[in-house]
């Protein structure tokens, strides 16, 4: 079952200036589920195609014998349901701006991509900023524990996913471009990236539309990066409001990789550390859409494809 105690940072943001409109980040933090042995069907390798909305992606699943709207977020440990039921044992959440209560439970049925699962622990809480601001129904949050036995490679210019079991055959023949040493914060991929002279630890979360970082290395890497300029309020769980604001920064490197002008949130990541979790930031969609990238699970590896 999942810790009785668990860090949630679930918010949505408009922006100013470069990042126009309203930016998203989905991330459920805390550990992956005790006890918690997830049964599928599925072998081989299979495709399914995704929405993006935005830089988030929406897939199909079936819950309940019904098919429904899910966000793919390698940020969240498990399964995280919409609001599904207020009953079980109850949880406290801890997000960006305060605390809010969650439902745990155990999910009979549930199928995404051609993936059976059965007797999967979930966790059900109030997920409706995330409707508020597509305007469609969510269902949840698809993670981690529903996800770790395959290797993921994700497409945005073709809308694509490639779905490995990683006992078979790669799911693209030729080599990576590049590969990237992949460790993890509970149930987070992070990789190791250098901006300045900051060696850092950045998580990999495909349910954010933006990049992020901790507002205490501001001072850090001025430097290399443009002046702040103010960001308007984080909506999110709890009721406190936290200062953000926006950079452009020069080169972010990634092993022999450098990624040039990417922009990143300054945000107070003490809610996200507040446990086991120890990061700087989160690379979202302006990382991942860059690339063709696979998620390799097993071999705990980002790879970069043609």
């Amino acid at each position: 079952m999942f810790n009785r105690f668990y860090l949630f940072m679930l918010f949505f943001v408009a922006l100013t200036g470069s990042l126009a409109g309203q930016e998203r980040v989905a991330y459920v933090g805390g550990a992956e589920p005790d006890d918690n042995v997830v049964s599928h069907n599925f072998s081989g390798i299979k495709e399914v195609k995704f929405e993006l909305d935005g830089g988030i992606i929406l897939v199909e699943a079936v819950l309940n014998n019904t098919l429904q709207t899910f966000i793919l977020d390698s940020g969240a440990p498990g399964l995280v349901l919409n609001n599904f039921q207020k009953k079980g044992r109850k949880e406290k959440i801890s997000g960006i701006n305060g605390t809010a209560d969650a439902y745990a439970l155990t999910v009979e049925n549930f199928r995404w991509a051609g993936i059976n699962y059965t007797e999967l622990a979930a966790i059900s809480m109030d997920l409706s900023h995330l409707e508020s601001l597509t305007k469609r129904k969510i269902s949840g949050l698809i993670g981690y524990e529903l996800i770790k036995d395959f290797e993921l490679l994700l497409d945005y210019s073709s809308q694509a996913i490639q779905i490995r079991r990683l006992d078979t055959e790669p799911a693209v023949k030729s080599q990576p471009l590049v590969s990237f040493p992949l460790y993890f914060e509970d149930h987070l991929p992070v990789i190791e990236a250098v901006i300045g002279k900051e060696k850092l630890r950045l998580g990999l979360d495909t349910g954010a539309e933006i990049n992020l970082l901790d507002d205490r290395l501001s001072s850090r890497i001025a430097s290399v990066a443009s002046e702040p300029q103010p960001f308007s309020k984080i909506h999110g769980v709890g009721e406190d409001n936290n200062s953000a604001h926006i950079i452009k920064v020069e080169l972010t490197k990634v092993a022999r990789a450098a990624y040039r002008q990417m922009e990143y949130v300054l945000t107070d990541f003490t809610a996200i550390n507040h446990n086991s979790t120890n990061i700087d930031g989160i690379l979202g969609f302006p990382f991942l859409s860059s690339c063709k990238f696979s998620i390799d699970f097993k071999s705990r590896k980002l790879h970069v494809w043609p």
